[in-house]
């Protein structure tokens, strides 16, 4: 029985430690951009908290328009917002197919309700459109979100509740 007890109480801490994970993710391929309007994608998200925002993406620039005219804007749901250029990713000042795989830490944001990504590019080549992601492209928000369903509390009532019976069925058969 003690071992039970023992099992039962780890996994039940296990189950309440928030774990650093993808929060969400945006898919990105196709996805073009042709000054001077941006290219908006909105994605809902759950709760949670975001840590950082890590992308993975395959931008082709057609020529004349150069990497390094790359904006992204990521407004959070709080209205807090992160913009990266394409310097910031390390694109030149070419055309071509410029990638990146990394990510940004950001101060800690609740991701709760819709995310608004904004691309677009700084400097209207007039060559349509100036830019596309390739395959496979993405944003992902990084960070924690809460345990799905509290049940520690309701364990250590359950295993109280089958211990009481079990002292009372003891006292029953002693007396």
């Amino acid at each position: 029985m003690k071992k039970l007890l023992a099992a039962v109480s780890v996994v039940m801490l296990m189950a309440t430690n928030a774990m650093a994970s993808t929060i969400a993710t945006v898919n990105l391929d196709g996805v073009s951009v042709t000054p001077p309007a941006a290219t908006v994608l909105t994605q809902t998200v759950g709760a949670g908290t975001v840590t950082d925002i890590a992308f993975d993406i395959d931008v082709l620039h057609q020529s004349p328009s150069w990497g390094s005219e790359t904006t992204v804007s990521i407004q959070a749901p709080g209205g807090a917002t992160f913009n990266f250029s394409g310097s910031d990713f390390g694109f030149g000042n070419s055309s071509g197919i410029w990638s990146f795989a990394g990510s940004f830490a950001v101060a800690a944001t609740s991701a709760a309700g819709d995310w608004v990504f904004s691309f677009t590019d700084g400097f209207n080549d007039y060559v349509n459109p100036d830019y596309v992601f390739l395959r496979p492209s993405s944003i992902s928000l990084n960070g924690t979100a809460p345990s799905p369903v509290p049940l520690p509390a309701a364990g250590f009532l359950l295993m109280g509740a089958l211990g009481g019976l079990g002292l009372m069925r003891r006292r029953r058969k002693a007396a």
